[in-house]
């Protein structure tokens, strides 16, 4: 599974090499990624960091690594960012995107307040969600939105040979897996006929054994569980957009979700999904009985949630990544 960042990367090697896009340099978790040439790219280059697990100070040598200069240094999470706005090195416009909340509690925790001072840096803000665009509108933020991969647009029904429920089930209390496996037990108790999966690093020995679990499923696999289900269930309470749903929608599930934010982007409730109030596991389980017991109405959440879907590809991402950076235009 990647996150939707790991995906952007990709995506944007790939349109660099077609439509010569100045070169990115990632580098992520001990890992130095150069996404294109570095010959033909020396002087134009934008610089896209993750600082987990990285010596940052020791990547540096005069603002280039490995010779490559930065024109553009783009920071993917708060402790990034204080690094880019106390970095003389790098003289052009830097860049600080906030996959979502980080000043939330619920992300984390009591370091929160190093969150809201990050947001206070003088760094062109960029956020994937309208709540953070309203939130900081007095930084005009920039913002683009996600997208997902064509193969999950497929929406053959006639491999589903009977209801199924899936949810994600993840680790960080943010993610919720506890309210999914409440609402999975009550499932499991009202109906004996539906069946339940779940994907994710929840640990196994906390997943009930009535849940054909998948525990870090790669792609693949979580496309052919996409594919066997009737009802796609986000139990979280805090995401920045999160793209599983969208997926499940192009796949030709019905989407449950509790009100983590970051689902606002695309999902409109009792129109291509039912969205329950968070941390209420109660609620997801009616959400889920509704669509059971209703076949019109999971058939209305069906035939929308593959309209929307339509929208977040890869392309319109990129491309308003890239209008994000090169042109601060949104």
């Amino acid at each position: 599974m990647f996150s939707y960042i790991q995906i952007l990367f990709r995506e944007i090697a790939c349109y660099s090499i077609h439509h010569r896009f100045k070169a990115f340099l990632c580098v992520q978790r001990n890992r130095q990624d150069n996404f294109n040439n570095r010959d033909q790219t020396r002087s134009h280059s934008n610089l896209i960091l993750h600082p987990h697990d990285t010596g940052l100070p020791a990547l540096f040598k005069d603002g280039s690594i490995n010779g490559l200069e930065s024109i553009r240094f783009i920071a993917i999470d708060y402790v990034a960012a204080f690094y880019a706005a106390n970095n003389s090195h790098f003289n052009g416009e830097n860049f600080f995107i906030s996959q979502h909340d980080e000043s939330d509690p619920l992300y984390l925790g009591k370091l929160s307040w190093l969150a809201e001072e990050a947001y206070k840096l003088p760094l062109k803000l960029i956020v994937i969600n309208d709540d953070m665009k309203s939130k900081f509108k007095d930084r005009e933020p920039l913002i683009f939105h996600v997208g997902i991969a064509d193969r999950f647009r497929d929406s053959n029904r006639s491999i589903r040979k009977k209801f199924s429920v899936l949810m994600p089930l993840r680790t960080g209390e943010m993610k919720g897996a506890k309210y999914g496996i409440e609402c999975a037990e009550k499932i499991h108790k009202s109906y004996l006929d539906i069946e339940i999966m779940a994907f994710g690093n929840y640990p196994k020995d906390s997943v009930p054994e009535f849940i054909e679990y998948h525990y870090l499923p790669n792609d693949n696999d979580i496309l052919s569980l996409y594919r066997r289900s009737s009802v796609f269930v986000l139990p979280s309470l805090l995401e920045g957009m999160s793209l599983p749903p969208l997926e499940a929608m192009a796949s030709g599930c019905a989407v449950v979700s509790s009100d983590c934010i970051g689902v606002r982007v695309y999902l409109i409730n009792e129109h291509n999904g039912l969205l329950v109030p968070r941390a209420d596991s109660e609620a997801l389980f009616n959400a889920v009985r509704r669509l059971y017991e209703n076949p019109d109405l999971m058939n209305k959440i069906i035939e929308n949630g593959l309209t929307t879907a339509n929208i977040y590809s890869y392309d319109n991402m990129v491309n308003g990544f890239i209008s994000c950076v090169e042109n601060n235009k949104t």
